[in-house]
């Protein structure tokens, strides 16, 4: 629990010490929302209009974009008031000035190395176990990433994103499975009573997963049950960064989905994106970046025939 008193006391000293960041968390707190509700009554996503996510939106990730800028992760090109803790030898937390969340934390590497998840899937877990109530979560640097040169995880309040509790519930029934929900999400759950097993499975399946350019396009989601241990695994697995709505011409959409909008909170930077989108573009966004289901069974096979195997090692 200490590490989530210091970045909860960080934000507070952030929202009275610095300007950009308190306008920021309030837009965010009073923010236009909407929710729809899907076909089965069980599933539901929030549209949320955030102005300020615009720059995340629309970044430049190309090669020649990305080395005409300058990295807003490294430490010597960050305001003067952003504050910083290091963490585990290999990180700095801070406050995102630029939230989705009512808090919302990013966990850069010190190093500007680039965005690959292997051999980090340990502190990826280790993070969920040292802030209780928070989702920690990954973008692949072909899956929404506005910063694939620098890696980093964040870190939100997981009451807001609500796929991790609606298939939470589904964890007592099944401890691995693969879910399709009424809005075309295909995704791989995994419910684990130990960070060795949970470190084992989300590895094993990285090895499984379609190659990308760099590593298997995703999105990857965990989170921990306060005082049971459990460790919780969603892994959205993509087949393309951006869909092809994106865009700010007319008839197109200012949306670029990364694993916020995938767990069901929906950031849409341009007021009349949220105030015209409909569930049936919700649905035809998921299914173009993410793979489908009948890609994501065959995956799953594989995993689970090689199951046995990961449990001998």
């Amino acid at each position: 629990m200490a590490l989530k008193e210091d970045i909860e006391a960080m934000l507070e000293r952030q929202l009275r010490n610095w300007n950009l960041a308190r306008d920021n968390y309030n837009s965010v707190r009073s923010a236009k929302r909407v929710v729809l509700t899907g076909d089965s009554g069980d599933t539901f996503v929030e549209l949320r209009f955030i102005p300020e996510r615009m720059r995340s939106t629309a970044a430049r990730i190309d090669t020649e974009s990305l080395k005409r800028r300058k990295c807003f992760l490294c430490l010597a090109n960050q305001p003067q008031e952003q504050e910083t803790i290091e963490w585990n030898g290999r990180y700095k937390i801070q406050v995102n000035p630029y939230p989705i969340f009512s808090r919302h934390f990013t966990i850069a590497a010190l190093e500007h190395v680039p965005q690959r998840i292997e051999g980090r899937v340990g502190d990826m877990l280790a993070l969920a176990d040292e802030l209780p109530g928070y989702v920690v979560f990954y973008n692949g640097p072909e899956s929404g990433a506005s910063a694939p040169d620098h890696f980093h995880f964040q870190a939100g309040l997981r009451k807001e994103l609500p796929v991790c509790e609606q298939i939470g519930q589904c964890g007592e029934r099944h401890n691995a499975g693969l879910h399709l929900d009424d809005f075309g999400r295909a995704m791989y759950y995994f419910k684990c009573v130990d960070k060795g097993d949970a470190q084992n499975r989300l590895t094993e399946l990285q090895g499984i997963l379609p190659a990308g350019e760099y590593e298997p396009k995703q999105n990857v989601l965990c989170w921990t049950d306060a005082g049971k241990h459990h460790y919780h695994l969603l892994v959205f697995p993509r087949y393309r960064h951006r869909p092809s709505c994106y865009g700010d011409g007319d008839g197109q959409i200012m949306w670029s989905p990364a694993s916020v909008d995938l767990a069901g909170l929906i950031v849409l930077p341009r007021e009349a994106d949220f105030r015209s989108i409909t569930i049936d573009d919700v649905i035809k966004v998921f299914c173009e970046v993410t793979r489908n289901e009948d890609d994501c069974a065959l995956t799953l096979e594989t995993f689970l025939k090689e199951k046995e195997k990961i449990f001998q090692r």
